[in-house]
């Protein structure tokens, strides 16, 4: 099995015009990379957030994490959890992507309630677990500068 997967959606069955829809096809591709170790909360995040209209990646620990910041074309902006199980965690990961790709923006998540925050990254974004797909989508457009209202939830087709 590859540690690199992503998956995409189609926009909408909606017929809408051309001009407007590649504009915003070109405006919503922000690549996002979930990094979670707990499949069923990573699965959800991932899901969420192509609905929202983002290209995501996922890795289920740093060391997959690494080989997609690594091989991937362009990452604008990873989720991570802090509570990761190894030899680097996530507060360490994260401040590795600082350093080494900094133009990537970081939104560091955990559920510990006595979190040391001055311990993370300067400019990234902390959200408590549990967090929505929405809170997180609603981080991802602000922080890169794209519009809330470019981001609209698609119908997930059920």
């Amino acid at each position: 099995m590859k540690p690199m997967r992503t998956r995409s959606r189609n926009a909408t069955s909606q017929q809408a015009d051309p001009q407007t829809t590649d504009q915003c096809e070109l405006e919503m591709k922000i690549t996002v990379l979930v990094v979670e170790d707990d499949p069923l909360a990573r699965l959800n995040i991932v899901n969420e957030l192509e609905m929202w209209g983002f290209h995501v990646y996922e890795a289920a620990n740093v060391r997959e994490a690494v080989f997609i910041v690594n091989e991937a074309a362009r990452i604008h902006l990873v989720v991570a959890d802090l509570d990761m199980a190894g030899s680097i965690d996530g507060v360490m990961f994260a401040a590795g992507v600082r350093d080494t790709w900094p133009t990537i923006e970081i939104i560091v998540t955990s559920s510990q309630s006595q979190l040391n925050r001055s311990a993370l990254p300067k400019g990234s974004r902390f959200l408590p677990k549990p967090c929505s797909a929405a809170e997180i989508a609603y981080a991802i457009t602000s922080m890169t500068g794209q519009r809330t209202s470019t981001f609209r939830k698609k119908d997930s087709g059920a």
